[in-house]
């Protein structure tokens, strides 16, 4: 299984993503629309889970990151 956790705030990037991923083969630990206020909660259960990357946009990312 793969480290790497996907977030995004739509379900519309969630599909793109899906398709990105089956039709490239990328193996994921996670995809998950999320909601900004949950993005830090939700990256640090993703850690715990074993995600070493966290890939998210935006205001997401930049939660994340500070945090």
């Amino acid at each position: 299984m793969s480290n790497i956790a996907i977030f995004v705030p739509r379900q519309d990037m969630l599909d793109k993503v899906r398709q990105v991923v089956e039709t490239d083969h990328i193996d994921l630990q996670q995809m998950k629309v999320i909601e900004t206020p949950n993005a830090v909660n939700e990256a640090r259960l993703a850690i715990t889970k074993g995600a070493g990357i966290i890939i998210a946009r935006g205001i997401q990312a930049l939660l994340i990151k500070r945090h």
